[in-house]
């Protein structure tokens, strides 16, 4: 009897089970942000003007040059609408789900980092919503509507006025992290190098965020995998104090996820 019971115990508590719940607990509490980032439209649009007001300031506001630039053509419009939708949630779980069965160390440590760094961008998100390019008018243009199927507008869970930092870049910088720590072909790692400026000048050209935008979702991510590299660090000792029922959960994956 006893044996079952940790039979059972050890299956619902597997990494199988935990990771999608930890995935949905981080999904739910981003929708509720975004909720409450709704409320405060006003704030999100005034605070986006004093975002422009201080890139004009250091010479940093280029966004309607460049999306002037990329808009005549049609397939580079398309090009950047595909890396800005595909390259984030969707490349988010192939990438993830891969590490997850082939790579666990490496999984381990790019899942705290999103963990980390989206907590941070929550807070952010929070106390300085900031509406995107593509909502203020003053010329600019939400070139995903050009696109069929590609689009967040109503989408469930996503928040309008979430423009900085901008985690579509700083996400992808960890996907890259994790595919070049990861893969051997050179290819592929080329391709990885390629993926975070290629995000960056999407988000400008897709008219969803502004270019200081990227730089401070960078700092975001990297802060997040810095406190992902102190977990794994310091885990033996954190492990030590946690409880004996939840140390033993999924004994045999903890030895090699790090975390």
């Amino acid at each position: 009897m006893g044996r079952n019971v940790a039979t059972v115990r050890a299956a619902i508590f597997s990494r199988y089970v935990r990771e999608p719940v930890v995935m949905a607990v981080a999904y739910l509490l981003y929708f509720l942000v975004r909720g409450h980032a709704v409320e405060r439209t006003a704030d999100a649009f005034r605070n986006a003007g004093q975002l422009i007001r201080l890139e004009r300031d250091i010479g940093m506001f280029r966004e309607l040059s460049l999306q002037a630039a990329t808009l005549p053509y049609e397939g580079l419009t398309h090009l950047f609408n595909v890396i800005y939708f595909y390259g984030h949630f969707p490349l988010i779980i192939v990438v993830g789900a891969w590490l997850f069965w082939k790579h666990p160390p490496v999984y381990s440590l790019i899942r705290n980092a999103f963990l980390a760094s989206g907590a941070i961008a929550l807070v952010i998100f929070a106390l300085f919503p900031v509406a995107p390019p593509r909502l203020i008018g003053a010329g600019f243009i939400d070139t995903l509507q050009f696109t069929i199927a590609l689009t967040y507008n109503n989408s469930p869970g996503v928040n309008e006025f979430a423009a900085v930092p901008s985690m579509h870049v700083g996400w992808n910088l960890l996907l890259a992290m994790g595919l070049f720590l990861t893969v051997r072909n050179p290819v592929v790692r080329g391709v990885a190098l390629l993926l975070p400026p290629a995000m960056i000048v999407s988000t400008v050209a897709t008219g969803n965020h502004y270019l200081l935008d990227a730089p401070l979702g960078i700092m975001t991510a990297l802060s997040g995998l810095i406190i992902a590299l102190l977990v794994r660090r310091y885990w033996p000792q954190i492990e030590r104090r946690l409880p004996t029922w939840l140390r033993d959960l999924d004994r045999p994956p903890a030895r090699t996820e790090l975390a």
